[in-house]
């Protein structure tokens, strides 16, 4: 099985999650995200240890210790998850159904290399990096990792599938008949995950049912049914192309242009998409771009107005004193000027 998702973090030898191995996944997630990590959480236990909606963890094997760094947030529809996995068994019971009927689906997906085993419905997959992973806690299941295992995606409560519920609750087809959808899904899932759960970027319901939306679509090719229709999927590309703009408007090539082209969209139709907006789509980059640099400039105030600029997108200084005094009333180095003066001196600290 080969790797499919190209951005994942390096290959891990070892079976122990040691302080190298950890920094080393954590490094590669700072790569992909502009913020610094603080939300991390170390999990050790040689017992099986209770965790997100009835499932039981357990080492897996002859490993006798689960460890675990793990970043999550609870988002409008559930919760977006990044974990780095010792060898682990996760298991949901059929007295685990009786005792906790939580009803969610884990969509995720690995980067790291190597497979991964999930049991349920009576048939056994095995999944590779790149892979969508989907499992409802409806049905009994057991999830193996045989060695450690970056994981990244979402717990979705299953009533926000709608009247689609029933494609994550039915058997898929073996991922050897993943789709381009499916492996496109399985890498935006993870990409979102991660920038919710690692770097506290704010959603809003209305992303998190745009997720929803492309989820749906993408295990209508691969569960056994053909009653689903695809959607209309206005707000998925919508919400796409804002999402591109907060990820790249520190790219000075990022345009209007550059983003249909992204999202396999033609120029006319992008515009169309957002006409009932106040805002144009070159207002909104600008406007993202106007913001880093005075969130720059406020945390790092010895910094040459033309690197921040630079580093916000800006492929001229002029252009970035134009939108900032546009937008803020004021110039970029009057702002600092005051910022300046509004600091506490050493003596009143």
């Amino acid at each position: 099985m080969s790797t499919r998702l190209t951005a994942g973090p390096p290959a891990i030898a070892t079976t122990e999650l040691t302080p190298s191995v950890v920094a080393a996944w954590q490094a590669h997630l700072t790569r992909q995200t502009p913020r610094a990590i603080d939300l991390s959480r170390r999990m050790e236990s040689s017992e099986p240890h209770e965790t997100y909606g009835g499932i039981s963890l357990s080492p897996n094997g002859s490993h006798r210790t689960l460890s675990a760094v793990r970043y999550g947030v609870r988002t409008p529809l559930g919760a977006a998850f990044c974990t780095l996995h010792s060898p682990v068994r996760f298991e949901r019971t059929p007295a685990d159904l009786r005792t906790d009927p939580v009803e969610i689906a884990s969509v995720c997906a690995s980067a790291t290399r190597g497979p991964s085993m999930v049991r349920q419905f009576g048939r056994e997959n095995w999944f590779a990096s790149g892979d969508l992973v989907v499992v409802p806690t409806t049905s009994p299941f057991v999830q193996e990792l045989p060695a450690i295992r970056d994981i990244a995606g979402l717990f979705v409560e299953l009533r926000h599938f709608g009247r689609f519920r029933y494609l994550a609750e039915r058997p898929r087809r073996s991922s050897g008949d993943d789709t381009p959808l499916a492996r496109a899904t399985a890498s935006f899932v993870r990409a979102f995950a991660i920038d919710i759960a690692v770097s506290g970027t704010p959603m809003s319901s209305d992303a998190d049912l745009a997720a929803v939306d492309l989820i749906c679509a993408a295990l209508a090719e691969l569960v056994e049914d053909d009653r689903y229709e695809l959607q209309d999927d206005t707000l998925f590309q919508r919400q796409s192309a804002i999402d591109l703009i907060e990820r790249r408007h520190r790219d000075p090539s990022l345009t209007p242009d550059v983003i249909a082209e992204a999202l396999f969209i033609s120029r006319r139709h992008l515009y169309r998409l957002f006409s009932d907006d106040e805002k144009s789509l070159a207002t909104m980059i600008a406007d993202a771009r106007v913001s880093t640099g005075r969130q720059l400039m406020e945390t790092s105030p010895h910094t040459p107005i033309g690197d921040v600029a630079a580093a916000s997108g800006y492929r001229s200084p002029a252009t970035f004193r134009n939108q900032f005094k546009a937008r803020y009333g004021i110039s970029p180095r009057d702002f600092r000027e005051s910022q300046e003066q509004t600091a506490p001196s050493t003596e009143q600290q």
